[in-house]
């Protein structure tokens, strides 16, 4: 059964930070307009009068780049808790003549 590949403390400390920013920046578009408009003449004379769309387009980058961070590229195949290919080691992804092939010289 697939398990996620763990990312290393670093990068989860990152990627939550990340997701705290991203839903902070939303709410301040909804909650605190008014607030910060008051303190910023960018965000009043560019922000404020696009918040629909500064704030899809804020969701889809941090999105991406939290869904980058989040992927490690791993493609492990075990048999009986036995590694029997790894994509981070060999660096190419098995087709599934491999796989089957694999599977089937570990089953005889």
């Amino acid at each position: 059964m697939g398990m996620p590949y763990p990312l290393g403390e670093g990068r989860e400390k990152l990627i939550q930070l990340l997701t705290i920013i991203q839903y902070g920046f939303i709410a301040g578009l909804i909650f605190f307009d008014k607030q910060i408009s008051e303190m910023s003449n960018f965000w009043r004379n560019n922000i404020s009068q696009s918040k629909l769309k500064y704030g899809f387009l804020g969701y889809i980058a941090f999105n991406f780049i939290i869904t980058q961070l989040s992927s490690s590229g791993a493609f492990e195949i075990f048999i009986n808790d036995q590694l029997i290919h790894s994509k981070i080691n060999s660096g190419q992804m098995p087709s599934m003549d491999i796989i089957f092939k694999i599977i089937r010289e570990r089953l005889q």
